[in-house]
């Protein structure tokens, strides 16, 4: 499948009922008290915290990174990873006849997903497209804000480490790819036909996004 494509593909909305909302719960665990001299201040309890609240049907509130994207987790059994999409997306059946385990996942509001597999396992995942209209709406973001739409300036803010690795159409301009790199895998940025915000994030085991997802 060429990137032409994928920038093609229309996002549908998924009609299921929303997934409740994990709950952030805060410990506070204190050093127990013990003889010591009166002079000496006790320990304050210290919060930690569990859990990271996101819904299932909302993308809004997943994290992008290294080792996952909203709720599938890279290095994991597809079949088990993509199960819950299904809260927020709609599986396109048709998307990839030459690769029928690379998934495909529409929403109206929201980019898009691809989830590329090696081995039976979660290999990839790319976020958004490439047409000249990007969905950037409930775009998930990784930690340090970044989602679909994010100018290449903040990107360049936010990750003082970001390189330059390449480009399916102008040099540093439409369709280049600006990565950094962690736990093995990168995170990619490849700004969409306007050469200056995001159009599509990558996370995988190369730097550049796969110029094809139906080879």
């Amino acid at each position: 499948m060429t990137l032409g494509l994928v920038a093609a593909m229309a996002l549908t909305a998924c009609s299921g009922s929303p997934a409740a909302t994990p709950t952030r719960t805060v410990t506070a665990t204190a050093t127990p008290e013990t003889p010591s001299d009166p002079d000496t201040p006790t320990p304050a309890a210290t919060p930690t915290t569990t859990d990271t609240a996101f819904s299932l049907s909302d993308p809004a509130t997943w994290t992008i990174s290294t080792d996952e994207v909203g709720p599938i987790a890279l290095g994991g059994p597809v079949q088990g990873e993509i199960d819950d999409l299904t809260a927020a997306y709609t599986r396109s059946t048709d998307a990839c006849p030459a690769s029928p385990e690379t998934t495909f996942w529409e929403r109206s509001d929201a980019p898009g997903l691809i989830v590329i597999p090696r081995d039976g396992k979660v290999a990839g995942v790319t976020i958004g497209g490439l047409g000249p209209d990007p969905v950037t709406t409930n775009s998930p973001e990784t930690d340090a804000g970044i989602g679909i739409g994010a100018p290449l300036t903040e990107v360049r803010s936010a990750y003082p480490d970001l390189r330059y690795t390449g480009t399916y159409g102008e040099e540093q301009g439409p369709y280049s790819m600006w990565s950094v790199q962690a736990d093995g895998r990168f995170m990619t940025f490849q700004l969409g036909t306007d050469g200056t915000t995001v159009g599509a994030i990558w996370v995988g085991p190369v730097a550049m996004l796969p110029y094809e997802y139906c080879a």
